[in-house]
């Protein structure tokens, strides 16, 4: 048996010793911290686009593939070398969007969006080409929520210049579909198959995206495609078409028309707001969109838009303005709007 003396000072508890607390509290800090690091979540990464090839280090394809593999709202941005617009030829169809991230055109040097409150002083600088893309694909195909399509001229592709389905709440603002960079030559989307320039719900429903926006800059110019400008099918409703010129050359002076309808809503939604400045190819101040079938019964369709006289026609002319609030319930097939000047 071990003796202790009874003059020994008593030995320290090691459990409560303030070293030992110190050192608890440290490894109880560090455990904290790891904890919120892993739930936190992950950083914004941005890709940069310096190439027009379609593939490869640096191309436009390969950010897509980045950001799609990078959790959170990534940015693709653009610094291609060179002078004028930049032509990224694509020869298959891009990386389905399965992940959000903004892809923003007006990044590239020289660009800049719209700040006109009528007509357009945008510079576009890269124009996406489906030429030789394929059967069957899109310009875009989000399927993911909270994207944004920027600052780009989308062309010539077999299917739409922008399909969404699955995931809302996103933005295609400032962008030419179906016209080239400069909003003036038609390069339509849906080649051979009468698509259209941007698809809301083909697949699947799709809501509370904005298409354009309040303010200049966000103001797409969607003319020339085969189909119609915009097809919302299947949607859940909140849809926003606001301040887009939709027929018409960049300049909102000459139409330039989609080959069916500015707008052509296809099934039922909750409520879709429609307000834009629209061409169509019947005359420059007709305007049709197109709703369900009296069969399918829908909500509330709320419809704003504006319209301007061309200025080129004889005798000449000034502005046309006017506005209109339809709420309808299936009754209604076609909405033509033949304008007299105010």
């Amino acid at each position: 048996m071990r003796v202790v003396s009874s003059d020994q000072p008593p030995r320290e508890d090691c459990t409560h010793s303030p070293r030992t607390l110190l050192s608890r509290l440290t490894i109880a800090l560090a455990m904290a911290a790891s904890l919120l690091g892993s739930a936190h979540p992950a950083r914004a990464a941005t890709f940069i686009v310096t190439t027009t090839d379609d593939g490869g280090a640096g191309s436009l394809r390969q950010a897509m593939l980045d950001a799609n593999a990078t959790p959170g709202l990534d940015t693709i941005s653009f610094n291609i070398p060179g002078d004028g617009v930049r032509v990224i030829a694509v020869t298959s169809a891009l990386p389905e969007v399965t992940d959000p991230v903004i892809i923003d055109g007006y990044t590239q040097p020289g660009a800049a969006p719209n700040s006109l409150a009528v007509g357009s002083n945008a510079v576009i600088l890269i124009e996406l080409d489906g030429t030789a893309a394929g059967d069957a694909v899109n310009g875009f195909y989000l399927t993911s929520g909270g994207s944004t399509i920027r600052g780009l001229a989308i062309t010539y592709f077999t299917y739409a210049g922008i399909e969404i389905d699955y995931g809302g709440a996103n933005t295609i603002a400032g962008n030419h579909i179906g016209v080239d960079a400069s909003g003036a030559v038609a390069k339509r989307n849906g080649v051979g198959t009468m698509w259209d320039g941007i698809v809301i719900g083909w697949i699947s429903s799709s809501g509370a995206n904005v298409i354009g926006g309040q303010a200049p800059a966000d103001r797409n110019v969607i003319s020339a495609n085969e189909g119609a400008g915009i097809w919302m099918t299947a949607t859940s409703g909140g849809n926003v078409i606001r301040g887009n010129y939709i027929g018409t050359n960049a300049a909102g002076t000459a139409a330039i028309a989609n080959g069916q309808h500015g707008i052509l809503l296809a099934g039922p939604g909750d409520t879709t707001v429609v307000q834009t400045f629209t061409f169509d190819q019947r005359s420059p101040y007709d305007a049709r969109f197109v709703f369900p079938p009296a069969s399918k019964r829908f909500e509330k369709i709320l419809l704003y838009y504006k319209l301007k006289c061309n200025p080129a026609q004889t005798p000449a002319c000034g502005e046309w303005d006017y506005e209109t609030i339809l709420r309808s319930w299936g009754s209604e097939h076609m909405l033509p709007t033949i304008l007299s000047k105010l």
